[in-house]
């Protein structure tokens, strides 16, 4: 995902009988769109991105999927 900082937002038991976890996590990546410009900047620019993220027991990613902003 290229992240730079990642912060979980929420956690819990998965809920469809399965061991592991559901979690929430608010991730910082660059913005590709003023990446692709290739502007000399001083500074990297971030944006806020957020993912729904599936644990199994010993906390390994089962899988990920992307939340639109609108959800949040």
């Amino acid at each position: 995902m290229g992240a730079r900082e990642t912060r979980i937002t929420k956690i819990a038991p998965v809920e469809h009988g399965a061991l592991g976890w559901s979690a929430e996590a608010e991730i910082l990546v660059p913005n590709l769109e003023i990446k692709t410009l290739g502007l000399p900047l001083t500074q990297e620019i971030l944006e806020q991105e957020y993912y729904l993220v599936e644990l199994d027991i010993d906390l390994i990613v089962r899988s990920y999927e992307y939340l639109s902003p609108s959800s949040h």
